[in-house]
């Protein structure tokens, strides 16, 4: 007696399986790029950021200033710049 396999229920299982591993692909791949855009993006953003520091602290380095409280602020404005 010879014994046929039952591949259709094989068929039930391996087709939303693959269905399955397929979109999981997709969703993994187009999250993973969208992640790398929004990285650049924020790198992009802190450079800028950066930059409008560097300038402030280097405006900062021009003022001539004839009031002392302000004088005496400055330094610590400095600084605070530089920590951010």
């Amino acid at each position: 007696m010879i014994i046929y396999p039952q591949i259709n229920n094989l068929r039930i299982i391996i087709v939303p399986f693959i269905a399955l591993l397929s979109f999981l692909g997709y969703y993994s791949i187009s999250s993973y790029f969208s992640i790398e855009e929004y990285e650049a993006f924020f790198r992009r953003r802190k450079q800028d950021n950066c930059y409008k520091t560097f300038d402030r602290v280097v405006s900062y380095h021009n003022i001539n200033v004839e009031n002392k409280y302000i004088l005496k602020q400055l330094p610590a404005s400095k600084q605070y710049i530089l920590k951010y």
